[in-house]
């Protein structure tokens, strides 16, 4: 069986898969060990996941989330599996873009003198750059995800606003 979004999703109708193995839609055939995995996992009766590359008619590939579960029969056997799958190549695309513009972002800090963190809505540190952490002789582990009044004392931070403010320099800061 194949559903109406799934003949929309891959291009072929349900007479032109019918009685063919999952794989068929499969970019390319998967590892024996991966093959190997999945069996032994949904044959126990557990759900498999996994993100794959798949081909569609028209020679398009996609990346799909499957999820392969058992059927049982009225023996409670397992006598077919369920094949859920859903494009998320947009979502992996915008991932990957979104990793790529990151790393441009921790690259060009990691290059800058000055010791720079970023911080959430909530004040929470969400980056700091290397020169940060010298000048601060802090780790990552102890700025990251931390409060930024627990990291620079707010008398300190307040001070520091004011000179940068009247354009002071001051040792030490």
């Amino acid at each position: 069986y194949m559903n109406q979004a799934a003949e929309a999703l891959f291009g072929y109708t349900i007479d032109e898969l019918r009685g063919k193995n999952l794989m068929t839609l499969d970019h390319a055939p998967p590892a024996k060990k991966t093959l190997q995995e999945t069996l032994k996992v949904v044959s126990k009766g557990s759900m498999m996941s996994k993100n794959i590359k798949k081909k569609r008619k028209d020679g398009s590939l996609i990346i799909c989330d499957c999820r392969l579960s058992p059927l049982y029969d009225e023996n409670n056997q397992v006598c077919a599996f369920i094949d859920v799958q859903r494009d998320v190549t947009e979502q992996k695309d915008v991932e990957a873009k979104l990793k790529a513009q990151k790393k441009l972002i921790e690259n060009i800090l990691a290059t800058m003198p000055e010791g720079v963190l970023v911080i959430d809505k909530n004040d929470r540190v969400i980056l700091a750059n290397e020169s940060f952490h010298k000048i601060f002789h802090r780790s990552q582990n102890t700025v990251i995800n931390k409060l930024l009044k627990s990291i620079i004392p707010t008398d300190q931070l307040f001070n520091l606003y004011r000179s940068v403010k009247l354009g002071k320099k001051e040792t030490g800061t």
